[in-house]
């Protein structure tokens, strides 16, 4: 076999689960950014009663879903 057929059969194989983890990755993206959008939602919706559990549950879920972990480990 040549070259050339590795390198078709390297493809073949690599492709889709090449194809698995980027879709993964815009999946993981696209739940961060709708969980953030989330927090801010229910902050607007609750900013007139700051004490409704919703409004406080919203305010202590920011340092986890704006700054990540990796910061909260620094601390």
């Amino acid at each position: 076999m040549s070259t050339s057929d590795w390198m078709i059969i390297l493809a073949t194989l690599a492709g889709p689960i090449l194809a698995i983890q980027v879709q993964k990755f815009l999946e993981r993206g696209r739940e961060n950014r709708n969980r953030r959008l989330q927090i801010f939602r229910t902050l607007m919706a609750t900013r007139a009663a700051s004490v409704s559990p919703a409004h406080v549950e919203a305010l202590n879920s920011i340092a986890l879903e704006f700054y990540g972990r990796k910061n909260l480990l620094k601390q």
